[in-house]
């Protein structure tokens, strides 16, 4: 308890030091003000603790749990405004996708693939038009990947422009001529270039979100960081943002 207390008054403290007067701010610092700051995060599919949104107060690197979050943040969007035809995975779905490539002689057969089997045939038949995953690359940096079985083509984005890993690229190219037996093309997602070592995160989510609702999810402006991470704060605990 001690150390999560220690977490978030730090994580205020660092909210207050570099924000004084915006309105934002005020709606933030009172809302965290009235938080409980242990139990889990209410209405989230992920069992995550409410220690994690302190990162958003923060410059923090985010975490497998915090893409998680965003991601399901999206899905409920896609899913109201577009149907249930765009997949999401979370950022543990490339390091198994390597693992089943990696020992793709045992793909299908293995019982512990069955799972990817069943996503892939799935996506084969076009049950579903999108694949949406977050993917961490070199445990220091976040990645957006749009695979589109309508077009054929494989949308990746890095807010530092990286190329998509080599190893990463083999594993995909692997998977869905498998399951569909076509090459797919690949093409670069529009995202905002970082600016600072820690908005890697943020910016793969909004990547994706300006992709499928380039109206309402604007590309985001690297000098305004800390501000999208408040605004992000607000989502997870159900305000209408602006």
């Amino acid at each position: 308890v001690r150390r999560v207390q220690c977490q978030w008054k730090s994580a205020v403290s660092n909210l207050h030091e570099h924000n004084q007067s915006s309105e934002l701010f005020q709606t933030v610092d009172t809302i965290v003000s009235r938080l409980p700051w242990a139990g889990e995060i209410p209405g989230f599919n992920s069992k995550i603790d409410m220690q994690f949104l302190s990162f958003y107060l923060t410059t923090q690197w985010l975490t497998d749990d915090h893409e998680s979050l965003m991601l399901e943040l999206l899905r409920r969007e896609t899913e109201q405004l577009k149907g249930d035809h765009i997949h999401f995975q979370d950022s543990f779905f490339i390091p198994l996708l390597c693992a089943a490539y990696n020992n793709r002689s045992q793909y299908g057969t293995d019982g512990s693939y069955q799972w990817l089997r069943d996503l892939g045939t799935d996506l084969g038949f076009q049950y579903r038009s999108h694949l949406v995953t977050i993917s961490n690359i070199n445990q220091n940096h976040w990645g957006a990947i749009i695979v589109d079985f309508d077009q054929k083509l494989v949308r990746y984005g890095d807010s530092m422009d990286h190329l998509l890993k080599a190893g990463v690229k083999s594993a995909l190219n692997w998977w869905l001529y498998v399951h569909t037996g076509q090459d797919f093309s690949y093409t670069k997602l529009p995202m905002t270039c970082q600016e600072d070592s820690h908005s890697c995160g943020i910016l793969a989510w909004n990547a994706i979100t300006h992709h499928f609702f380039p109206k309402c999810h604007p590309l985001m402006d690297a000098s305004r960081m800390r501000d999208e991470r408040l605004r992000m704060l607000l989502k997870f605990l159900g305000y209408s943002v602006s």
